[in-house]
């Protein structure tokens, strides 16, 4: 039988997220919310504000809140090389020096588009608020 592989630490996580948020050229931000995992599928994260507003790939900006990197998208359409370490990042720009909306903010993640019939995705989430992310 083969061994059952270790899970990673949070720790080790974290600085995978990190190293993908560099390799990829992401923004970062006080308030961020990342999503990474390991197949070729097209994941999509959304962060719904505190007002209903749903932040994701097709939403552009709205009070600070953007998504900056989309990973496995439109592959169809562009025929970009699906990876398969794909990493999604929505981040609060503060460079006007506005503050993110209070309340309560939900994170979550729709298959787009599944390109790998073989695997399911493992994923991981970070939420980075105040500059410490965590898992």
């Amino acid at each position: 039988f083969a061994k059952p592989k270790r899970s990673k630490t949070e720790l080790e996580l974290v600085t995978e997220v990190n190293q993908m948020l560099d390799r990829a050229q992401a923004t970062r931000s006080e308030m961020q919310v990342t999503l990474m995992w390991d197949t070729i599928d097209d994941l999509d994260l959304h962060l719904t504000l505190p007002d209903g507003v749903d932040i994701n790939s097709g939403s552009g900006e709205y009070c600070g809140f953007k998504l900056d990197v989309d990973a496995n998208s439109n592959y169809l359409e562009t025929k970009k090389k699906l990876t398969t370490k794909p990493i999604e990042n929505i981040v609060f720009n503060n460079s006007d020096g506005a503050m993110p909306m209070h309340g309560e903010y939900k994170v979550w993640v729709k298959v787009f588009e599944k390109h790998d019939h073989v695997k399911d995705a493992n994923i991981t989430c970070t939420i980075a608020s105040g500059g410490k992310r965590g898992g």
